[in-house]
């Protein structure tokens, strides 16, 4: 809890002395929900290399795209009303836990080939249980047009993340690149197998589980 009154959320996901990512999302607090106020998402490179930059600020309805070697920025404006959700997808996505929805569509800003505004949709994927415990898979896709998805679709990674329904809906494990052409990387939760979340349980040396 910050000084203003807002929560603050900071991941980092990452391989050992290679590529990582961390993002943070501030929110304010209504009475019955979190409200995002501010995203960011910052990359590192298997160098050590900044990637640049991704900054959403909701006051201002604005996001922003800032180059690593050159500093430029490209800017675009968010609908009054927006639904971007890059950070903080672990809040939203517990309607779906719950059975509340069966599908939530949100927003992405993107900025690999220019800063832009994408349409996501979420949606249950699988619920496994184990040992008295359920598990529910999350799975989320970008919208990039008919015939952009068409042509990525082979190579586009499969975009999970997974909760304990049973835990309030409390997150176990995700998968995502860590950013754009970077590393897929799997982060789990300690004490969770990847076989109790319907997993094998040797995966590929791709894969790290943290």
């Amino acid at each position: 809890r910050m000084n203003d009154g807002l929560v603050e959320l900071v991941a980092t996901s990452g391989i050992e002395g290679a590529e990582r990512t961390t993002a943070t999302a501030r929110l304010a607090e209504g009475e019955t929900s979190l409200r995002p106020v501010y995203q960011s998402s910052q990359s590192i490179d298997a160098e050590g290399n900044a990637l640049g930059l991704l900054a959403v600020d909701h006051e201002r309805r604005e996001a922003t795209c800032t180059h690593a070697t050159s500093g430029k920025q490209e800017r675009i404006k968010l609908p009054e009303r927006d639904r971007v959700a890059n950070v903080p997808l672990n809040l939203l996505f517990l309607p779906l836990v719950r059975g509340e929805t069966e599908v939530i569509d949100f927003q992405f800003v993107l900025c690999r080939f220019g800063a832009r505004l994408i349409d996501a949709q979420a949606q249950v994927a699988e619920r496994t249980t184990q040992g008295g415990e359920e598990y529910v898979e999350i799975q989320y896709s970008l919208n990039l047009g008919s015939f952009l998805n068409r042509l990525a679709a082979p190579f586009m990674p499969r975009l999970s993340v997974w909760f304990d329904s049973q835990e309030t809906g409390s997150w176990v494990g995700h998968r995502m690149p860590l950013f754009s052409k970077g590393p897929t990387v799997m982060v789990m939760r300690s004490g969770i197998s990847p076989s109790a979340l319907g997993l094998a349980d040797d995966p590929p040396a791709s894969i790290r589980d943290r």
